[in-house]
């Protein structure tokens, strides 16, 4: 049997020598065979490196491959989320390790620590500077970023890395939440003319280009009823796909200690704990008072809102004017508990895959809702706003019937050709009832309010209180007396006429009984 798989393999050699052409060569055949060995070897040695390098399971970091020669390079210490996110989005953790080499320190606090106290022992006014030139020399060319929405304090960095001519090795981007100011627009276009930045990445909504088709596809007011999930739909994800896509490793930021709130402690270097990056804060130390002082000086364009009286420049629908007194950022998101909108939070793997989720579910809901207000418009039944409520509701002669929901809840859509049947139901039943019987409730009137996007009025929001979507509530004519809530199972028109003809007796009988104590 041996003999034979013997043959067998000489014949198939000889026909792969044939093949290759390799017996004219003779006893040159070890030639070949060499480098493929080669060949080989050098393979497996990339294949090794790429792994070290974007897995970081070891400590030990290829610091110098192109040299050919492996050493070791900064520990990365307790830093999980660091080798985490290397995994997830390709961002080289050695890399970002490799450009800090430069500070003599074995682990990437210590390295923060040392640049901190490095650039933070200058001069206030040369620390822009210095850090940005910093950055240039050290950080990989077209791998490092000004994050920018061409406030004070961005125009600024712009303004130093084009004289320090240093723009070219960096790349400079922009989210446009598609709710800006027409001012901050006209300042992008001026600022892009000024500077030269024909390379400006703007980046935005996944799933929307305008104003209009993000309304048509989250609604109108997600900003009010889910202001997080708004952030993260118009913010935060287009931030975390331009540093992804750009593979950046470092990004400059416009924050500043005397910006106050969470920014009082800031520094000039970071690590963000969320994804590893290294985030540049040049001006941490400057005051406003330095950055107008630049501005003017400079005759850097800025945001003519400034002039109207406002600090701190966001979305359109969320920021105020504000007072000296108030702090720089007292303008924004007036009336709520915050000062950030979360692209300088750490977000994890973990609560970016929830919210995209959750952003996905409200858009599917959303794009439902498209169709479910023509069919409800079809079938005579009145939209309802926080807006409009005291007219359509309060000041109705008619009863009404109103579906608070949300265009997100399957159960809301499951309800909704019941609901639509039902308005046909009355207004059918309507046509053959006795006006003059007991058991006609009058004419009823019916609506729907989204609940996720809209308030109850505060004045009326103790009488109408809701927990769950759908909540179906019945409202006598001018809300006289306080709402019924349905609460039966069965949703069929039948059921539900005939609990809003039993319901509308019982609160005339209440109404009475009150009138007569009066």
């Amino acid at each position: 049997m041996a003999g034979e798989l013997g043959k067998e393999w000489k014949k198939r050699t000889a026909k792969m020598e044939k093949l290759l052409g390799m017996r004219r060569y003779g006893n040159r055949w070890w030639i070949f065979k060499v480098c493929i060995a080669v060949g080989l070897c050098l393979l497996a040695l990339s294949s090794l490196y790429k792994w070290v390098s974007v897995s970081g399971d070891d400590e030990q970091y290829q610091v110098n491959f192109h040299s050919h020669t492996f050493g070791t390079g900064l520990q990365s210490g307790s830093n999980d989320h660091v080798r985490k996110h290397a995994k997830q989005t390709g961002v080289v953790t050695s890399e970002l390790l490799e450009v800090l080499e430069d500070t003599g320190t074995s682990t990437l606090s210590d390295a923060i620590d040392f640049l901190n106290s490095k650039f933070g022992a200058l001069p206030i006014s040369q620390q822009p500077v210095e850090v940005l030139k910093w950055a240039a020399r050290v950080l990989p060319r077209r791998r490092w970023a000004q994050v920018t929405s061409f406030g004070l304090s961005g125009l600024v960095i712009t303004d130093i890395l084009v004289k320090e001519k240093l723009i070219h090795r960096a790349e400079v981007v922009t989210i446009d939440t598609l709710h800006l100011f027409p001012e901050t627009y006209d300042l992008i276009d001026k600022a892009k003319a000024h500077y030269h930045l024909d390379k400006l990445k703007v980046y935005r909504c996944k799933h929307a280009t305008t104003r209009k088709e993000f309304e048509t596809k989250y609604g109108s007011k997600l900003y009010r009823g889910d202001p997080l999930l708004y952030d993260f739909v118009s913010k935060i994800e287009p931030m975390k796909r331009a540093l992804n896509e750009l593979r950046i490793v470092a990004w400059i930021t416009g924050r500043r200690r005397s910006q106050g709130g969470e920014r009082q402690f800031l520094k000039l270097f970071e690590i963000d704990k969320g994804d590893g990056r290294l985030k540049i804060n040049p001006l941490t130390h400057w005051s406003r008072e330095d950055v107008w002082e630049y501005v003017t000086r400079n005759q850097i364009p800025y945001n003519k809102l400034h002039d109207q009286g406002y600090f701190s420049i966001g979305d359109e629908m969320s920021t105020a004017k504000a007072t000296p007194e108030m702090g720089e950022r007292a303008g924004r998101w007036l009336g709520e508990n915050r000062t950030e909108c979360g692209i300088h939070h750490s977000q994890h793997a973990e609560s970016m895959e929830g919210m995209m989720k959750q952003a996905e579910r409200v858009r599917a809901g959303y794009v439902w809702e498209q169709g479910a207000l023509r069919r409800a418009k079809e079938a005579g039944i009145t939209q309802v706003t926080e807006e409009n409520f005291e007219e359509e509701v309060v000041k109705s002669t008619k009863h009404i019937l109103l579906e608070i929901y949300a265009p997100w809840c399957p159960h809301c859509r499951n309800l909704e050709p019941q609901f639509n049947a039902l308005a046909h139901f009355l207004r059918e039943k309507e046509k053959t009832r006795d006006p003059n019987s007991w058991t006609n409730p009058g004419p009823i009137k019916l609506a729907r309010m989204d609940g996720y996007q809209n308030k109850i009025p505060a004045r009326w929001s103790k009488m109408i209180q809701f927990d769950s979507y759908p909540s179906i509530y019945l409202v006598y004519r001018g809300m006289q007396i306080k709402p019924s809530r349905y609460l039966e199972k069965s949703h069929e028109a039948e059921d539900m006429e005939r609990w809003i003809r039993f319901e509308i007796h019982r609160m005339e009988r209440v109404r009475a009984d009150l009138a007569s104590l009066q």
